[in-house]
């Protein structure tokens, strides 16, 4: 029987200053989600950190991510993987809204990364994410994959689309904790074991661990947001996403 479960929910104010907003900071253990608005011409510094890998994704404006010495220009909605060994400069063209996942590495971790280092930075823009089907989605529905398993360790990141009337049918994952963060239009019902759990724009949520969830899409509602995967057992997880997530040409 299904059973009824506390979710925690962050959803940001309509009138958002400039600044830095921590969510949900460390509900999934070891994890810090932040919400960053710059105004144009303002900079904001990341350090270098090797015990921390992060992601940053832009979700909308335009900013310069400066590391090493190098310059790249963001435009449009897309993820950006810094070298956690070199500090981390976002300067704002125009006013900016970044999502930014950060997680503790473990020795494992940090040894893995060394072995095999991503070329940074990893750049994704949204409009040209691979896409994949999952046996639980209909035909209709839109996922994408920004950040791909096995790029930095027990993590994964990818997304959700779709209009009115489609649904995610209920799923469960043991070995992977998950996040996720609604784009503005955003409007579903999740569907979180016995809960029916209203999901607005601009909102960070977390999925129990190990719970059966899914979506449900009504009239005149829309589905796009993006989940965030915190990897739990390893091993298992990356089994997990290599079965269930099928590439499409």
């Amino acid at each position: 029987m299904s059973k009824s479960l506390y979710v925690p929910i962050y959803p940001l104010p309509d009138d958002l200053p400039e600044g830095t907003i921590s969510m949900l900071e460390g509900d999934i253990e070891g994890t810090h989600p932040f919400f960053h608005k710059l105004h144009g011409g303002s900079a904001k510094s990341v350090p270098s950190c090797d015990e921390q890998a992060r992601v940053l994704f832009l979700l909308d404006g335009s900013v310069v991510f400066t590391q090493a010495g190098q310059d790249l220009i963001m435009e449009e909605k897309g993820s950006y993987i810094p070298d956690p060994q070199a500090e981390l400069t976002i300067t704002a063209r125009e006013e900016a809204s970044i999502l930014e996942i950060a997680w503790d590495l473990t020795a494992t971790d940090q040894s893995a990364l060394r072995k095999h280092r991503p070329d940074y930075p990893v750049v994704q823009l949204y409009d040209q994410c691979p896409r994949y089907t999952e046996p639980f989605k209909s035909e209709r529905t839109i996922s994408r994959t920004i950040v791909r398993h096995g790029i930095l360790p027990r993590f994964s990141m990818g997304s959700n689309e779709a209009g009115a009337h489609d649904r995610v049918e209920r799923n469960c994952h043991p070995d992977i904790d998950q996040y996720f963060f609604s784009f503005p239009e955003n409007d579903v019902d999740l569907l979180i074991e016995a809960d029916r759990v209203p999901f607005k724009g601009n909102t960070l949520l977390h999925v129990p661990l190990g719970c059966y969830h899914g979506v449900e899409i009504g009239s005149g509602q829309r589905m796009h947001y993006i989940w965030i995967d915190l990897i739990v057992n390893e091993e298992a997880g990356l089994a997990y996403l290599d079965t269930v997530h099928q590439p499409l040409g």
